[in-house]
């Protein structure tokens, strides 16, 4: 088939790693009968507190640990498997939802008191946004760290670039997926690095049962495409946007001309978003993200506990994602390849994993606020009531007022 007209979808988990890292013991007998005594083992879920004796507990230097639904978290696993092992620091938590009516209000709170030096040493980022605190410049860049460190370097951590997509080290994840598009071997080698003028001109050559990406419209393609326009848009340290330009204006009238699908097909190799001017497309999610507080009176443990999560990830299962800690790789290959899973997964496979998240640039992460704007904006433009040139001044305008409200 030729290779203008092949292109299918998939957003993908490319290879998944497969560990499990236990955190409790059996109990013997002789544990049952000393019931008094206290284990060094924390099974999974238990309070991080419970489990030393309390002079031990004593003797550690605390370190709060703040997030958001915390008590359900994966990271709560690494937590007590953390402070059963580590001599020097205890991790105590705090769940800022617990005593919160609605999940807006548990932000709220949370970051209030971190802007007011009351907040946690560490921030765990899974369900909420970290781009307020990185462009409120809360957050420790951790860069220093690990050019001090003689135990890791950047060659270390595999999404080193797109960890450094505000210009610092501000967030680190022990696993991660990545999320690309599938398509023929040969369109991957002749499209790299394709723009949304060589994405219209593929789909014009199409037959009529052949189809680009899964499930496009108007909406999935502002989403998709202008959803990692975002991070160009946005100036989060100085609370200002650019959304009335040229380069907007063309995501805004491609999605009008991009045909819509319902199908896809067969995976083969991956390529990335097409951007506007040919950047890498491939994007990393982040699955357990923490970052430290810029105010903590103790980096030296913040650190320690953060490169334990970045050299002891929980993989539980196949969704569990990749380790960010390249050293990890080949250990968990030989893991997946365990056992009798219907897929095998290969060198080369792992190869090209790598190579993606090595080139990857951009995370994930976008304002769904402004998403809502952009898409509420764009709806008259969509149906043929307005222009495209008309619709970016109001996003223009209503983000601003937004991003003054929100990030100043």
């Amino acid at each position: 088939m030729n290779n203008k007209k092949l292109f299918f979808s998939v957003v993908s988990a490319l290879i998944v790693m497969c560990a499990i890292l236990s955190g409790c013991t059996e109990k013997n007998e002789h544990e049952l009968e000393q019931k008094a005594i206290e284990t060094e083992h924390w099974e999974i879920g238990k309070n991080v507190d419970e489990g030393l004796p309390q002079d031990r507990l004593n003797e550690k230097i605390k370190l709060t640990v703040g997030g958001i639904g915390l008590n359900e978290s994966s990271i709560m696993g690494s937590i007590n498997e953390f402070n059963a092992t580590n001599e020097k620091y205890q991790i105590v938590t705090e769940d800022y939802a617990d005593a919160a009516a609605s999940l807006d209000q548990a932000r709220t709170v949370m970051q209030t008191k971190a802007m007011a030096g009351d907040g946690p040493d560490i921030i765990s980022f899974e369900g909420i946004s970290p781009l307020k605190w990185i462009g409120a410049g809360m957050l420790y860049n951790m860069d220093g760290l690990v050019a001090g460190d003689p135990d890791i370097n950047e060659n270390d951590i595999l999404i080193w670039n797109a960890l450094h997509e505000y210009n610092g080290l501000y967030l680190m994840s022990p696993t991660f997926w990545t999320e690309t598009l599938a398509c023929s071997s040969e369109t991957m080698q002749k499209y790299e690095g394709w723009t949304i003028n060589d994405y219209l001109e593929i789909e014009k050559s199409l037959d009529s049962n052949q189809s680009m990406i899964y499930y496009m419209n108007p909406e999935n393609f502002i989403v998709s495409i202008g959803g990692r326009y975002l991070q160009k848009a946005l100036d989060l340290v100085n609370a200002s946007c650019d959304f009335d330009n040229e380069e907007f204006i063309s995501i805004l009238e491609s999605a009008v001309q991009a045909g819509c699908y319902e199908a896809c097909g067969q995976t083969l190799s991956y390529i990335g978003w097409p951007t506007v001017d040919g950047s890498n497309g491939t994007d990393i999610r982040l699955t357990q993200a923490v970052g430290i507080n810029k105010a903590t009176k103790n980096i030296e443990g913040c650190w320690e506990f953060v490169k334990y999560l970045l050299k002891n990830p929980i993989l539980i299962d196949n969704a569990s994602g990749m380790p960010t800690y390249a050293p990890l790789v080949n250990e968990d290959l030989k893991m997946l390849n365990s056992g009798e899973p219907k897929f095998k997964t290969t060198e080369e496979d792992m190869e090209i994993v790598i190579n993606l998240a090595k080139e990857s640039e951009q995370l994930t992460y976008y304002d769904e606020e402004v998403m809502n704007i952009i898409l509420n904006e764009s709806s008259a433009f969509i149906q043929g009531n307005a222009s495209a040139s008309e619709t970016a001044k109001r996003i223009q305008s209503r983000v601003s007022l937004y991003m003054k409200e929100q990030y100043e």
